[in-house]
């Protein structure tokens, strides 16, 4: 959509919506929309190909996932500096 708002100012849309439409909760507009505990909006968005997934459980936008497949390979660098110092000793 590019860039539509001013910074700041979809999240006072977002909220204006929500107050309009859904009595300002987030739950309201997810159960609006069909979402519940047996068909939960995260696991939509991954069936749907909008969202990725990681091994460990988290979910979340591509460039999200990517972020935090980065993490995961900086925890295992590290780790194994840790292993390979005290072998060392």
């Amino acid at each position: 959509m590019g860039a539509f708002f001013v910074q700041g100012h979809d999240k006072i849309a977002e909220a204006a919506v929500l107050d309009l439409h859904f009595g300002g909760s987030v739950a309201q507009l997810l159960q609006d929309n069909g979402y519940h505990p047996g068909n939960p909006v995260i696991k939509a968005a991954w069936r749907a190909e909008v969202w990725d997934a990681c091994v460990c459980g988290y979910h979340g936008r591509p460039a999200s996932v990517t972020r935090h497949l980065k993490q995961h390979e900086a925890d295992s660098a590290h780790r194994l500096m840790k292993r390979l110092r005290r072998a060392a000793k």
